[in-house]
């Protein structure tokens, strides 16, 4: 079974963004990502639409996008690939892990390309959780559209 984070953090403000730019950055964000890693990478799901404040009462679009991969040989080497390539790109990042003797490690970030994002690396396999910044952008109208 596969283990997916979800991200704990709202979208970062794409001020000056357009909707496609924000799904673009995070798809090329999430699969820069991922080839850092390797291959066997598959998308889980997305770039997937939803809603968003880009301040209180203003409300926007993001996209979600998801891959999953094969578990690495050294997962903290991996996270640390992970890290270091996020913050050559202007992502605040924090590590963390889950207790027990098999732990789950991990990084999530905000900030630079993306408005947050989670890398999970445990023994069952690893995945990359983007969200694409908070731009202008009428949901219902964007997905009335996507289906005409």
């Amino acid at each position: 079974m596969l283990l997916t984070a979800t991200v704990l953090t709202g979208c970062g403000s794409g001020i000056g963004t357009t909707a496609d730019e924000a799904k673009d950055s995070v798809v090329a964000f999430v699969d820069s990502s991922t080839t850092a890693l390797g291959d066997g990478w598959e998308v889980d799901s997305g770039p997937g639409l939803g809603k968003c404040d880009r301040v209180p009462g203003l409300g926007g679009i993001s996209y979600v996008y998801i891959k999953y991969g094969p578990a690495g040989q050294d997962p903290v080497a991996d996270v640390d690939t992970v890290e270091q390539l996020w913050k050559r790109q202007g992502v605040t990042t924090e590590r963390y892990e889950s207790g027990g003797s098999d732990p789950v490690r991990g990084v999530r970030g905000t900030g630079g390309p993306v408005g947050s994002v989670d890398f999970l690396a445990s023994s069952e396999g690893y995945s990359i959780e983007g969200d694409s910044r908070c731009v202008a952008g009428d949901f219902d109208e964007i997905t009335r559209d996507s289906q005409e």
